[in-house]
C-alpha cells in the first residue's frame, strides 16, 4: 500500500506561481492550491489534520497573508508551519510576518534547494513540537497543568531510587468537604479552586532542587521533598494559610497528611496510601489541618486490607445478617416497624462490629454493594411476612452517599419492588443529614424521583449537620430522626431539653413525624413523651435483634393499631378502621388516592361499609399516555397537577366503597366492589371521555389520553393470590390495549 504523502497548502493569487510551486513539490509532497487567505482558512477549518504546512503569499485579494496569520492565531492553531513567500527585498515584511506567527520565509524568485530545505526544517520542527505537546498532555493534568497521578508517581519513585541515602517526606493534601464548593460554585468554581491550589504549590516548590509534586485526583495534591522537620512544617503551614485565604464566601479547610519515608524503595502508591491514612484522621477535626503517619495507622491499614480480602466471600456466603431495632410509638407503647442494621457473622472471628467494616466499605466503594444486599434481604423478609398473612409495618434501610450518586439507583429499587411485589411504603429510605449537604441539587432531584415512586424518605442524624434548619426548609423529607447523643438529656441539661422541645414542636408544625434514636433511660423516655415525640428507638425499649426475636416481639401486636395515637382512636374502634383514618394511614402524599400499601391491606380491612361481602369485583388498571414526555416538556408541577386532576376524575365516577390506588408514578388501580361487569365497562368509557375533556391551565392544547385494561370476577374471594392474579390480568389487558391502539396509530 502506497504511503500517504504529506500535504502542502499553496496560497497565492498568481496561478503561474502556484503551478510552478506545485511542480517543484510534486515529487515529495501532495499539494492543494487556493488563491486567497479566505479559501486557505476554509480548507484548514474543514480538515486541519491533513495540512502539513502552508506556503503563504502576502499580497492577495479578499484576505491577504497578514489577515490570514491573524485569523489562524485567533483560532489557536499553532502547530501548522506557515512559510511566507515574499518578493519584498526589505526586512520589514519578513519581520512583521514572523511577529504574527509565520515560521519562516522564502524569497521570490524561488530557489528549489532553499525552498525544500526550509520546508523540511519547518515540518520537522512542527513534528517535534507536536510530540512535545503530546508528551506534555500524557504527563500533566488538564485542569491544573501539574504532573498527573501516573507521571508524578513515576517521577517520585525515580527520585527516591536515585537518592537512597536521603530522607524524604510525602505530603498529601486536599480540602475538607470539597463537594460543598462544587455544590455552591459549580464544577467551574471547583476547578478554579484546584487551579489556585496548583499555582501556589508550583510557586512554593519549583525552586526546590530535589522534589516532585502533582495533582493526584479530584481535590488531592501530592508533594515529595527532602525531609527537614522545620522546612516541612513551614511549607505545610504556608500552604494551609494560602488555601484558607482563598475565599471569604466559604471556609476552606485543608487536610494535610505527612509520611516520613522510611524506605526509599517503597512504591509511590504505598507511600501515598500512608500519607492518606494520616490525612483521613483530620476529616472531623475542627481547625486541625495536618497530621503525621504513625505505625498504628499501618496496622489499621493491614486490618482494612484483611476486611476487603474477605468481603467477597462474606457476600457470597451471606455472612451479613439483618438485625432489626424496633421503633416504639410513644403514645401506644407498642412496636411499630424497625430499622434494619447489618451485622457480620464471621465463621472464624465471630461477630465483626459495623464500626470496623462500614468505614472501610465506604472508602472502597463496597458500601453500595452492602446497601443493595440489605435492601434485597429486607424486601425478601417483608414478602415472607405478607405471604404468611401478616401485616408488616415499614422497615427502614440506610442509603449511602454513593447510592445517591448511582445513576442506576431508581432501576435497582424498582427492580426490588417488582421482584417481591411490594408497595414502596413498606421500605423506608434513610439518608444522614450530612449527605444532604454534599450535593443539594442532586439530593433534591433524587428525593423527588423517589417520592414519585412512592417511597418514604427519612432524614437520619438530624441535628448533626451544619445547617439543620435550612435542611428542613430546602429538602422535602417525610420523617426526621434525631440521635440523643447530640443533645444529651438528664436532670441538669435544661438547654438540651429546651432545644429538643423546640425541634419536636417545629417538626409538628411542619407535619414531620419525629423518631428519637439512642433513648437509653426512663427519664429520657418520659421527657420525650411529655413534649409530643411520636416514636422512640433505643436500648431502653429494645436493642437491635435478630429477625426471629423481632417476629416474636410483634407477634401479638396489631401494626395498624400500633401506629395510631390514642387521641385518634374512636370509642368503638375494634376491627373497623374509619374511612378518614384509612386516609391518614394509607393516603398517597400527592393525590387523594390511596398509596400502594393500601393494596396489601385492602383484603383484610373490615367490609362493614358494604351491604354484603364483595363477590362481584372489577379491577381497572390505568396508565397515563406519554406522561414522561409531559413532565419533560411542561415541567413536574404541571405533571403533578395532572395526577391530582386524574384522581379527582376517578373519585367523581366511583362510589364510597370503591377504591382508587396510586400503583406507580402515573399508574392507578380502581377496585370496584359489588359492580356488574356492564357497569364496569361503562366506567371505563366514562374515564376515557373525562380524560379527553380534561383542561389544564398553561397547557390548553394538551390532549390527555389514558390506557386501560380490566379484570372481573363475580365469584371473588378475599385471598391474596386471587387479588394478585386479577391485577396481573388487568395489567396484561392494559398493555394489549396499548399495543392495539399504537398499531392503529401507526397505520394512520
Amino acid at each position: 500500500m502506497e504511503e500517504k504523502r504529506q500535504e502542502i497548502l499553496i496560497v497565492d493569487d498568481n496561478e503561474i506561481n502556484r503551478s510552478m510551486l506545485a511542480a517543484m513539490l510534486q515529487q515529495a509532497y501532495r499539494t492543494v492550491e487556493v488563491e486567497n487567505g479566505q479559501q486557505a482558512l476554509d480548507v484548514i477549518r474543514q480538515d486541519k489534520a491533513s495540512v502539513t504546512a502552508v506556503l503563504l503569499d502576502i499580497i492577495m485579494p479578499v484576505m491577504d497573508g497578514y489577515e490570514f496569520l491573524e485569523k489562524i492565531k485567533a483560532l489557536g492553531i499553532d502547530n501548522i508551519p506557515i512559510i511566507v513567500m515574499t518578493g519584498d527585498k526589505g526586512a520589514g515584511s519578513e519581520e512583521k510576518a514572523l511577529e504574527m506567527g509565520a515560521w519562516d520565509f522564502v524569497s521570490k524568485p524561488y530557489q528549489m534547494p532553499i525552498l525544500m530545505t526550509r520546508l523540511k526544517n519547518a515540518i520537522a520542527r512542527s513534528e517535534v513540537s507536536y510530540l512535545k505537546k503530546i508528551r506534555h498532555l500524557a504527563e500533566h493534568d488538564t485542569v491544573t497543568d501539574l504532573y498527573n497521578r501516573r507521571y508524578f508517581f513515576e517521577e517520585t519513585e525515580t527520585m527516591l531510587r536515585g537518592s537512597r541515602g536521603d530522607t524524604f517526606a510525602f505530603i498529601r493534601m486536599d480540602i475538607k468537604r470539597f463537594r460543598m464548593v462544587n455544590a455552591l460554585k459549580g464544577e467551574q468554581g471547583g476547578n478554579e479552586l484546584l487551579r489556585y491550589m496548583a499555582r501556589n504549590i508550583d510557586k512554593c516548590m519549583k525552586k526546590n532542587p530535589l522534589c516532585t509534586y502533582g495533582h493526584i485526583e479530584a481535590d488531592i495534591f501530592g508533594i515529595c521533598m527532602q525531609y527537614e522537620a522545620d522546612k516541612c512544617d513551614r511549607l505545610t503551614k504556608k500552604l494551609t494559610e494560602i488555601f484558607r485565604n482563598y475565599s471569604t464566601e466559604f471556609i476552606i479547610e485543608p487536610a494535610v497528611g505527612i509520611y516520613i519515608i522510611e524506605d526509599n524503595m517503597l512504591s509511590a502508591e504505598t507511600i501515598y496510601l500512608r500519607a492518606s491514612l494520616a490525612a483521613n484522621t483530620l476529616k472531623d477535626k475542627y481547625k486541625v489541618y495536618s497530621a503525621y503517619y504513625d505505625n498504628s495507622m499501618g496496622e489499621k491499614l493491614f486490618e482494612e486490607q484483611e476486611i476487603l480480602a474477605e468481603a467477597d466471600e462474606a457476600f457470597a456466603k451471606e455472612q451479613f445478617r439483618v438485625y432489626l431495632q424496633p421503633k416504639f410509638n410513644v403514645q401506644t407503647k407498642r412496636p411499630y416497624g424497625a430499622e434494619a442494621l447489618v451485622r457480620w457473622e464471621h465463621p472464624v472471628k465471630g461477630r465483626i462490629s459495623p464500626a470496623e467494616f462500614i468505614p472501610v466499605f465506604e472508602r472502597n466503594g463496597l458500601i453500595r454493594d452492602l446497601d443493595y444486599y440489605m435492601w434485597d434481604h429486607v424486601c425478601a423478609l417483608l414478602r415472607k411476612w405478607i405471604d404468611e398473612g401478616k401485616h408488616p409495618a415499614p422497615i427502614s434501610v440506610n442509603m449511602s452517599r454513593m447510592d445517591v450518586e448511582n445513576a442506576g439507583l431508581f432501576e435497582l429499587l424498582q427492580g426490588l419492588l417488582d421482584r417481591y411485589q411490594l408497595p414502596p411504603e413498606l421500605l423506608n429510605l434513610e439518608l444522614t443529614e450530612s449527605a444532604y449537604m454534599e450535593d443539594p441539587k442532586r439530593i433534591n432531584e433524587v428525593i423527588r424521583k423517589l417520592h414519585e415512586m412512592g417511597f418514604i424518605i427519612m432524614m437520619d442524624d438530624f441535628g448533626s449537620g451544619y445547617s439543620s434548619l435550612n435542611t428542613l426548609k430546602d429538602f422535602d423529607v417525610d420523617i426526621i430522626k434525631i440521635d440523643m447523643k447530640f443533645l444529651p438529656v438528664d436532670s441538669s441539661e435544661s438547654k438540651s431539653k429546651k432545644i429538643l422541645t423546640s425541634v419536636v414542636r417545629m417538626a409538628g408544625w411542619l407535619k414531620l413525624p419525629v423518631v428519637m434514636e439512642g433513648v437509653e433511660t426512663k427519664e429520657q423516655s418520659d421527657f420525650l413523651t411529655s413534649i409530643g415525640c411520636e416514636y422512640i428507638q433505643g436500648y431502653y425499649f429494645a436493642r437491635p435483634m435478630p429477625v426471629e426475636e423481632y417476629e416474636k416481639l410483634v407477634k401479638d401486636v396489631d401494626q395498624l393499631e400500633a401506629v395510631l395515637n390514642e387521641d385518634m382512636l374512636e370509642n368503638n374502634y375494634a376491627n373497623r378502621i374509619p374511612h378518614s383514618l384509612k386516609k391518614k394511614i394509607y393516603g398517597d402524599t400527592l393525590t387523594d388516592a390511596y398509596n400502594r400499601r393500601y393494596l396489601t391491606e385492602w383484603l383484610f380491612l373490615d367490609m362493614g361499609d358494604f351491604s354484603e361481602e364483595p363477590h362481584q369485583v372489577g379491577i381497572i388498571m390505568c396508565d397515563l399516555k406519554n406522561f414522561k414526555t409531559i413532565n419533560n416538556n411542561y415541567g413536574y408541577e404541571l405533571g403533578n397537577e395532572i395526577l391530582k386532576k386524574t384522581v379527582a376524575l376517578f373519585l367523581s365516577l366511583i362510589r364510597k366503597q370503591d377504591s382508587v390506588i396510586r400503583y406507580g408514578g402515573d399508574e392507578f388501580l380502581l377496585i370496584l366492589v359489588n359492580c356488574p361487569e356492564e357497569i364496569l365497562k361503562g366506567k371505563i368509557s366514562e374515564i376515557a371521555q373525562g380524560m379527553s375533556e380534561l383542561k389544564l391551565t398553561g397547557a390548553e392544547d394538551l390532549d390527555m389520553q389514558i390506557d386501560m385494561g380490566y379484570a372481573y370476577s363475580d365469584r371473588f374471594e378475599k385471598k391474596a393470590d386471587m387479588l394478585r392474579e386479577m391485577i396481573l390480568e388487568a395489567e396484561k389487558n392494559m398493555y394489549m390495549e396499548k399495543a392495539r391502539t399504537q398499531k392503529a396509530a401507526d397505520k394512520e
